[in-house]
């Protein structure tokens, strides 16, 4: 399993690589019909909300948990 970051800093560089490497492989190179573009957005979503809260789980006791679990992703509470 991967180490936790050591940081807030080192977590959000490791998410925002994460999230690069993501939109990278979903997002088309073409425009797609509404239905596609909104299927995307929402697997998109899915994923980032999972891989924050993984994220936040990894970085307990760290001193930032708390602040971790009262953000929101796509407009949902990450908790």
């Amino acid at each position: 399993m991967e180490e936790a970051p050591k940081s807030k800093e080192e977590m959000i560089e490791h998410l925002m690589q994460r999230f690069r490497k993501l939109l990278e492989e979903k997002l088309p190179d073409e425009p797609e019909t509404l239905e596609e573009i909104e299927k995307i957005t929402k697997e998109i979503g899915s994923d980032i909300k999972r891989d924050v809260e993984n994220e936040c789980d990894n970085c307990h006791g760290a001193g930032y948990m708390v602040r971790c679990r009262s953000t929101t992703v796509g407009g949902e509470p990450s908790s």
